[in-house]
């Protein structure tokens, strides 16, 4: 007999170009605005925001004995990973 589990894990993904530079009136004071705002500055590279969604207070759907908000940390976190290690990208998790 053959288990097999199937995921679809969601995370969204943002793309913040070194050249865009600006900040809106409406998300300063923001702590993940200027985290990425700083990113863009210090790194001159493409930042690649990564928001895996739930956590805290929603923990998502539970299959198998896994909560959503573990399968979808560990797919941001590995992509993390693999685009620190590309170099060309500066990764920001939300």
């Amino acid at each position: 007999m053959f288990l097999f589990a199937f995921a679809l894990v969601a995370v969204t993904v943002g793309v913040i170009l070194p050249h865009a530079g600006v900040m809106s009136a409406a998300a300063e004071g923001s702590t993940l605005t200027e985290k990425i705002f700083t990113t863009v500055q210090n790194k001159n590279l493409p930042v690649i925001a990564i928001d895996p969604g739930h956590g805290g207070t929603d923990p998502g759907s539970e299959g198998s004995g896994l909560w959503e908000y573990e399968m979808t940390w560990q797919v941001a976190n590995e992509l993390v990973n693999l685009l620190e290690q590309d170099g060309r990208y500066a990764p920001v998790l939300t």
